[in-house]
């Protein structure tokens, strides 16, 4: 357990240590203990090297074993170089990462601040070379499980173009049928008639909704479990961003990076509000500074002028980690229901099927 924590802080550590613990008393060591492997767009938001951040501390308690990445969406060599530096920074050189697809069918809007810092971290691109590319590396994971009579969770807080791209040829979905274990993606679904329905509205099916849509279909005829974790789940676990100001002062090179990129995200995301085309029509300049700023409730009087982004600056209060929150919900059913993350639906029993759960639901 790392030192300066808080009492609260220390418990989650015990808590982990001691569902460690139970696994291996109880001979289920391997069985529980689940077999990641991750496909993400990294740099393209903070949550992607948030959930890696995550997902590092649980293997080092060993909540979890970490197979490895892929890394998607244009530019993906360079997503998947940030990820090996990232890995590289945080003591994980043998963990593999891979370079993905170009993750969509539309173009992605490149934003200023996605690699801006990263240059303390990232890897050389004359380390490209070193680095397989995605379909090779799922095939290798699942050939090396295959082998080792195991099998592996997939943790999706991306696009689905690569896994779907993967369980096209028919060796890949033998593979795919045999070794996967569980599912668990950021995003959204829903049961239509029978049918489990990619939500279109969910940025990472967004990307290549054909893709995701064959994807479901294909995790659904084969009864292979799965978890979908929602923006309604992340809304309502928001991060105080005190934690990427804690993470800036320990000078690691991941933590000044996560704070600058956390800052220009929230930046944007005000400026596009303020704009005539904001990203919704509800959110407009008013909408956040009450629901994403402590603008309003820090004294300020009703008809005192909005501030500038660079007078708001102080005032951003939430991470909003949507994937940070998936890879968490990955670490295992023992782990979700020992910090009952997950209350029974009482109001949404449609939304309930024995192997394909809704992880935040609205009512």
């Amino acid at each position: 357990i790392p030192d300066g924590l808080t009492n609260a802080e220390g418990g989650v550590y015990e808590r982990l240590i001691k569902i460690v613990a139970q696994r291996r008393k109880q001979g289920r060591e391997a069985e529980m203990t689940p077999h990641i492997f991750t496909i993400t767009d990294l740099a393209k938001d903070y949550d992607d090297l948030t959930a890696m951040l995550c997902l590092k501390e649980l293997k080092r308690l060993g909540v979890v074993t970490l197979e490895g990445f892929v890394a998607n969406l244009m530019p993906a060599d360079d997503r998947a170089l940030f990820g090996r530096g990232a890995l590289d920074s945080l003591g994980l050189p043998n963990v593999p990462i891979g370079i993905g697809t170009r993750g969509s069918e539309k173009q992605h809007e490149m934003h200023d601040y996605e690699f801006d810092g990263s240059e303390t971290f990232m890897a050389p691109r004359s380390k490209l070379r070193q680095l397989p590319q995605g379909q090779d590396l799922l095939k290798t994971l699942f050939e090396k499980a295959d082998k080792e009579n195991r099998k592996l969770t997939y943790l999706g807080i991306s696009s689905l173009m690569d896994i779907a791209h993967f369980a096209e040829k028919p060796e890949n979905r033998e593979l795919l049928k045999k070794g996967l274990a569980n599912v668990v993606l950021q995003g959204g679904y829903r049961m239509v008639d029978g049918k489990l329905i990619a939500d279109p509205d969910a940025a990472n099916n967004g990307f290549d909704i054909k893709s995701a849509q064959k994807f479901h279909d294909f995790i659904y005829e084969n009864k292979i479990p799965s978890a979908v974790w929602t923006k309604v789940a992340t809304f309502a676990t928001a991060i105080p961003t005190t934690v990427f100001e804690f993470m800036e002062d320990t000078h690691h090179p991941l933590g000044p990076y996560l704070r600058k990129v956390q800052i220009g995200q929230d930046s944007s995301f005000y400026l596009k509000a303020c704009s005539d085309t904001p990203f919704a029509p509800h959110m407009t300049q008013p909408w956040y500074l009450k629901n994403r700023s402590a603008w309003f409730s820090s004294g300020r009087e009703p008809d005192e002028p909005y501030p500038t982004v660079e007078e708001l600056i102080p005032f951003f209060i939430n991470i909003i980690a949507y994937d940070a929150l998936a890879a968490i919900g990955a670490a295992g059913e023992d782990v979700v229901k020992e910090f009952k993350f997950v209350k029974p639906f009482t109001t949404r029993p449609d939304a309930e099927h024995p192997l394909h759960k809704i992880i935040g639901v609205p009512p």
